[in-house]
């Protein structure tokens, strides 16, 4: 390879580098705006929760059928807010996915 092409092959090589470290920079900081924006909502839930229901139901413990619903409907609740942390954090991903095969589809 002449000179030219092994500093096209390097320039390459930093430009892609750049571009990948650039977004994974705005995924980190759409994820600290996610943690900021949803966190928050979710500790507030899981604080009302903890409190009111669980807490007093842990202290009566008895094993009846309302404390064990009062179980399933805990693990029901973490389970959703991790699901919408997930789908939060996952969503640039989407769009970006979504974006490419748009644009594959026009190009043909």
């Amino acid at each position: 390879m002449t000179f030219a092409l092994y500093g096209l092959l390097y320039l390459s090589c930093v430009l892609l580098t750049l571009g990948i470290m650039v977004v994974i920079g705005w995924w980190l900081r759409y994820a600290v705006l996610v943690g900021y924006l949803l966190l928050p909502g979710m500790m507030v839930l899981w604080g009302i929760w903890g409190f009111f229901v669980a807490i007093p139901m842990g202290l009566l413990f008895d094993g009846s059928a309302a404390e064990q619903r009062i179980v399933r409907i805990s693990h029901w609740l973490n389970d959703q807010c991790l699901a919408v942390l997930w789908f939060a954090l996952t969503l640039p991903f989407k769009a970006l996915k979504l974006a490419v095969d748009l644009a594959s589809w026009l190009l043909g």
